[in-house]
């Protein structure tokens, strides 16, 4: 397992009563194995609480065999799949986890690989993460 650090495309801000987005990239040094992370730091904002509105992952595949077996798991500090639930790289990679609707206070947004990879993805790969959120209790 390595643990890797993600790039923030747009850093976290908070404004009350606001929508926003926090969008990261990873970009492979080498080849992803089963249980590697990619931790983007402060993507969320920890001001009076954020409530999670959707989650995706997208780019290169990470699997990229024809009946791909490697799963992924989308969170924070609190919860490892709060954001995307474990989920195969052949499903769409959106957010349908615990975190999501409800208000949350973590900053990291954490990606963890699972399963068995059967064509791990390498060099130059690249590795999205969007996670909209709205500023304070959308809760009501």
């Amino acid at each position: 397992m390595t643990a890797l650090t993600g790039t923030n495309l747009v850093n976290a801000h908070w404004t009350e009563g606001e929508e926003l987005t926090f969008l990261g990239k990873y970009t492979l040094a080498g080849d992803i194995v089963t249980a590697d992370t990619i931790t983007w730091e402060n993507a969320l904002p920890n001001m009076n609480g954020i409530t999670v509105l959707s989650a995706e992952v997208f780019g290169d595949p990470l699997d990229s065999n024809a009946k791909p077996t490697a799963t992924l798991t989308l969170g924070n500090e609190d919860d490892a799949d709060g954001l995307v639930a474990s989920a195969t790289i052949a499903d769409t990679l959106t957010g349908y986890g615990a975190l999501v609707g409800v208000e949350s206070t973590g900053t990291s947004v954490i990606l963890t690989v699972g399963g068995t990879l059967a064509t791990a993805a390498t060099t130059g790969d690249e590795v999205f993460v969007k996670v909209t959120y709205g500023c304070g209790d959308f809760t009501q």
